[in-house]
């Protein structure tokens, strides 16, 4: 049997609301394509963003709804890898669901959702947490908790990724400096 050289490098964008995730893919997305011509680079949408666009909640964060995201965001996520790309930057995380719940449910709730996920946490390739620190929160619709809430969640995150010494890396500073942040660490995996 002919061994195959697909090998494909997993990274996600993760962190509260409205710091930025979203546009920084689209960014990456277009830096990384001219960067790597001969590579195949995928995105993986926002799986919790289109949960809600589809529906109205009145919990967002309970386990309930976050466990039909993090299924979601699995499902993107297989989609993205059956099309054997070698880079796939994915909006957010099957970790996110597990960290909103760990701070606006029960830690029993976030605990059960870091299990499902425990296998798939080791198919991402690295982390990257986006600093909230100096970027205007705006909400939506769909982005509906205070600053506060925001803070709570950034420390959530941080939490999880030490507590399940997960690779990963804070990301701070203006557009620019996250980009260049971004993709000098992906091109460490291509050296």
């Amino acid at each position: 049997m002919k061994k195959s050289n697909y090998s494909s490098k997993k990274f996600a964008l993760i962190g509260t609301s409205c710091v930025g995730k979203t546009t920084l893919l689209s960014d990456l997305k277009k830096i990384l394509g001219k960067k790597y011509k001969n590579k195949i680079i995928v995105t993986v949408p926002e799986a919790a963003r289109f949960f809600f666009e589809k529906r109205k909640v009145r919990n967002p964060f309970s386990y309930i709804n976050q466990i039909q995201i993090q299924s979601l965001a699995n499902e993107f996520e297989k989609k993205a890898e059956a099309q054997k790309p070698h880079i796939i930057i994915c909006d957010r995380s099957v970790l996110d669901a597990a960290a909103y719940v760990r701070m606006m449910g029960t830690m029993n709730d976030a605990e059960k959702l870091i299990r499902r996920a425990k296998k798939w946490f080791t198919t991402y390739s690295h982390f990257f947490l986006l600093d909230p620190k100096g970027i205007p929160y705006k909400t939506d619709p769909i982005r509906k908790e205070d600053l506060k809430v925001r803070e709570g969640f950034h420390k959530s995150f941080l939490i999880l990724l030490e507590n399940l010494t997960l690779p990963y890396t804070l990301i701070s500073g203006n557009k620019e400096e996250r980009i260049y942040r971004v993709t000098s660490i992906i091109s460490k995996f291509y050296s």
